[in-house]
């Protein structure tokens, strides 16, 4: 099979029909893979956006708002964000957890269960867990935030064998429609890069 190696699109989404997008902050989506979930949007997939935290801690130097106002700022945004890429806003989710304090626990980990059972999506896009240092040219490189790492953790294990498995989260089966899922595919973020590119 020949792949064409700069647009590989309808190559991985060739048989999706919903893509669950797990990310850590509000502009994740957006600024990660954007480009992606508006052409996946254009080309007839639903979407579901689901973020993790609040974002409230990215104030830098600001002391003009709280942390509190700032996350509902960014939340607002994100929702707003995401209508732009054609996410409809009952498909877009914020958890509201805290910036900086994601933690790759059950409980978390449920949260997510939730939305895969729930909308049953062919393919999760979320964040590298694996990824420490990020490289995006020659000379931008930075360390990966923490929420990012635990997020991709959490979908990862969401995906498998939380979502799957009518053992993980019995509760869930109350509500309707609600049943155990498989993912088919994981796509991680910030993965790859083409090193005679940076």
């Amino acid at each position: 099979m020949d792949i064409d190696k700069k647009d590989q699109f309808d190559f991985i989404f060739k048989d999706v029909k919903k893509v669950l997008v797990v990310m850590a902050h509000p502009d994740d989506l957006e600024i990660i893979c954007g480009g992606t979930v508006a052409r996946l949007t254009a080309t007839g997939r639903r979407v579901r956006s689901v973020v993790m935290t609040n974002g409230g801690k990215v104030m830098q130097d600001r002391t003009d708002i709280t942390e509190e106002k700032f996350g509902k700022l960014r939340v607002k945004e994100q929702m707003a964000a995401a209508k732009e890429l054609g996410i409809p806003n009952k498909e877009s989710f914020n958890l509201n957890i805290l910036d900086g304090e994601l933690e790759a626990s059950v409980e978390n980990i449920e949260k997510i269960v939730f939305h895969i059972r729930q909308f049953k999506p062919d393919i999760v896009i979320t964040h590298n867990p694996k990824l420490m240092f990020v490289k995006y040219s020659k000379t931008s490189r930075w360390v990966n935030h923490r929420d990012h790492r635990n997020a991709g953790v959490i979908a990862w294990d969401a995906v498998y064998p939380y979502s799957r498995d009518r053992g993980f989260f019995p509760r869930h089966f109350i509500e309707p429609g609600l049943t155990p899922h498989i993912v088919n595919y994981i796509l991680f973020s910030e993965a790859y890069q083409d090193e005679s590119q940076v």
